[in-house]
């Protein structure tokens, strides 16, 4: 599933346009939410292994929340 994922946080660098002279921002930034989305996944896959969370939580919620916060970033950033 992150193989699904990890374009549409890239999509922030692809979909601006070059002259606005923030590409490289908005590089920094697609790959900070592909580091963040691994850093938040193998937390929660770890306290799902503990206990505190429920197994089907611990897999799914960092799937569906980078899901919702790349679609915003995407839309947002539309120009």
């Amino acid at each position: 599933m992150s193989a699904i994922l990890m374009p549409l946080l890239a999509a922030m660098a692809a979909f601006g346009l070059a002259r606005s002279g923030q590409v490289l921002l908005r590089a920094t930034i697609g790959m900070a939410l592909g580091f963040a989305y691994f850093v938040v996944d193998n937390f929660s896959l770890a306290l799902g292994n503990v206990g505190a969370y429920p197994p089907m939580l611990a897999a799914w919620a960092p799937f569906f929340l980078f899901l919702l916060i790349g679609e915003t970033v995407l839309i947002r950033s539309e120009e």
